[in-house]
């Protein structure tokens, strides 16, 4: 078995416990690029996954043909009485796959009545404009994959901007181009995202589990 699959559990439930959160999501996100394109590397990280959840879990997880995909695993005496779900997903950053989904029509008429809904929650900058010249015309998260549990109201659930930055408030993400592969923060490369699944949330868990690390070895 994996173990940073081990550690991205235990920085999930550590960061849960943190922040008093009462739902967690662990969260296994594979990519298909220009270097990385091999179907066998989905088919490894397949077997992985299924020692991981199994062992672990107790369960079998979906398969990789059924991603993206998001199950309910609580009631483990280890996780206490939060929800905790194992999500996982297969995004396709080929070139030929982003030229492709980056050729979209704008329709400005959609994208103000976003905009209008995205500033009731409080979100302003880019969004917005994004919003207004139409390449965002619909108030629901546009990452290829969506980790927002059905319950909570899925793809479409948005929490008010706030100063306890919610998992599950609108944020800005570099789409169809990432910023890791160069992608730049303009209008035609934004979409919508919680920033539980954008780099923001993924920085935080970093830099929680640094400090966790550098606290148990008595460092500085």
């Amino acid at each position: 078995m994996r173990y940073q699959l081990l550690t991205a559990l235990a920085g999930t439930l550590s960061e849960a416990e943190e922040r008093g959160a009462e739902h967690a999501v662990l969260m296994v996100h594979e990519f298909l690029t220009d270097e990385r394109p091999d179907a066998e590397i989905v088919r490894d990280h397949d077997r992985e996954l299924h020692n991981f959840a199994t062992t672990v879990f107790g369960r079998e997880p979906p398969s990789a043909e059924q991603a993206p995909w998001c199950v309910d695993v609580s009631g483990m005496p280890w996780s206490g009485n939060r929800k905790l779900y194992l999500a996982r997903a297969i995004s396709d950053l080929r070139t030929s796959t982003l030229e492709s989904v980056s050729r979209v029509e704008r329709d400005p008429e959609r994208g103000r009545a976003t905009a209008a809904k995205l500033k009731a929650l409080g979100v302003k900058g880019i969004l917005i404009r994004a919003a207004e010249q139409g390449y965002i015309t619909q108030l629901a998260c546009k990452m290829p994959e969506c980790f927002c549990p059905e319950e909570l109201g899925g793809a479409c659930h948005f929490d008010p901007v706030n100063a306890e930055l919610s998992d599950w408030m609108p944020t800005l993400e570099h789409f169809p181009i990432s910023k890791r592969e160069g992608g730049k923060k303009a209008v035609e490369n934004a979409t919508l995202a919680p920033p539980l699944q954008s780099h923001r949330l993924l920085d935080k868990r970093r830099a929680f589990l640094r400090e966790r690390s550098q606290e148990d070895s008595g460092g500085p």
